[in-house]
């Protein structure tokens, strides 16, 4: 239960997404079944703290943590849970599919059935898993899994939103496995124990988002989602709700500033301010010129690093997604979306057609209501996305 009575206070929950750059941190309740986002803080790091999507600095991190909770507590009550978001390099997301059959067709499927299926469909999902971690070569790499997630059940053929009580014969799963070095999650454990707030769950954050997005033409995501983050671009395969993989490139905002801060002699944090003015259109003509030279010096760097991202999924996939969804706060660089609606999808990739590129907006987010009203760029959808998984743990 997630309230404790009619009369009582409702239940809190801190939503923590600890990007490259900055700390976001929104405060969340639940009202008849929709997620409010009563308060929110951002901060931006030290240049040091993180480093591919890892803590690096886990002191300076737990600072500005407490630093941005204290901004989005402001006019609420301070939560007792918190969700914090998982991403990175090392951070691996594996989907497989189970199905059995069922002895007795007429007893209700019960929970620790679903959990017991679970379990066995681990065991394949860690085979899979030593394979995508091979290339790293790293024998002293711990993985540990972060949380098993299912994306779709069936039962008869007929799919089911939930599973438990109903009865059949044949029951189908695609589950999705996140796995991570165990230093991740310790750092994340002791993050929490650090602010003080009891850990409710450690999520996928590209699979928070695709599994948070609205599409008007359809039940599922179906697209190619391109997350430009400040160090690394988040990228998923997903064809009506099939999960063909995720993947992430050393590549995102900071690369364009260090470039502009080069260009215009600069230091870091200045060529930062710049780059989200040059965003904004915020320069004059001539700053505005200087800026998207030096952007575009990068510009096919990343393009390229895409293309080998998504050209490993050539024999998985037998037909691409006719849809690109931008977000992250590198989206907004324009050169972002430029160069993937020049880039020659149909000749590179096999699509049905050239794809629509669009940025994800963040009332496509389903079920989440922004009561402070600061989250209006696609800059935002990781935390609402997070934010959408509280009803998942509640159920």
């Amino acid at each position: 239960m997630l309230f404790r009575s009619k009369k009582d206070e409702k239940q809190l929950f801190l939503v923590l997404d600890i990007g490259t750059e900055i700390v976001k941190a929104l405060v969340c309740g639940i009202e008849d079944g929709v997620v409010e986002i009563l308060g929110a803080g951002k901060m931006r790091h030290s240049y040091t703290a993180i480093k591919g999507g890892v803590i690096s600095n886990l002191r300076g991190v737990l600072g500005t943590c407490a630093e941005t909770i204290k901004f989005a507590t402001e006019f609420t009550e301070y939560p007792q849970k918190c969700i914090v978001g998982i991403a990175g390099e090392l951070v691996k997301g594996i989907m497989i599919e189970l199905s059995y059959h069922r002895p007795n067709s007429t007893i209700p499927i019960e929970k620790r059935e679903i959990e017991e299926s679970i379990e066995y469909g681990l065991l394949d999902a860690k085979k899979v898993c030593g394979k995508v971690y091979a290339p790293y070569n790293q024998p002293s790499l711990d993985i540990a899994l972060v949380n098993a997630a299912i994306l779709s059940s069936q039962v008869d053929n007929l799919p089911v939103e939930d599973p438990r009580g109903m009865s059949g014969k044949e029951v189908r799963l695609r589950v999705y496995y996140t796995f991570a070095p165990r230093s991740h999650i310790e750092y994340i454990n002791s993050l929490a124990k650090g602010i003080g707030i009891e850990l409710a769950g450690i999520v996928s954050e590209p699979l928070a988002t695709i599994r948070s997005i609205r599409l008007k033409d359809s039940n599922f995501f179906n697209g190619i989602l391109i997350d430009v983050g400040g160090g690394v671009t988040d990228i998923a395969i997903v064809k009506e709700g099939i999960i063909y993989g995720t993947e992430m490139i050393a590549f995102g905002g900071r690369v364009f500033t260090k470039r502009i801060a080069q260009d215009l002699m600069l230091n870091y944090e200045e060529a930062e301010e710049l780059k989200i003015k040059y965003s904004q259109k915020a320069l004059n003509r001539a700053k505005m010129a200087e800026v998207k030279n030096g952007i575009k010096k990068d510009i096919n760097v990343w393009i390229d690093a895409l293309e080998v991202a998504i050209g490993r999924y050539r024999k998985v996939v037998e037909s691409f997604p006719s849809s690109v969804y931008l977000c992250g706060g590198g989206s907004l660089l324009p050169e972002i979306k430029e160069a993937l609606m020049e880039y020659p999808w149909i000749k590179r990739f096999n699509f049905d057609r050239s794809p629509k590129v669009q940025f994800i907006s963040p009332d496509m987010v389903d079920k989440v209501v922004d009561r402070t009203l600061m989250h209006t760029t696609p800059a935002d959808i990781t935390p609402l996305a997070l934010a959408r998984t509280i009803l998942d743990l509640q159920n």
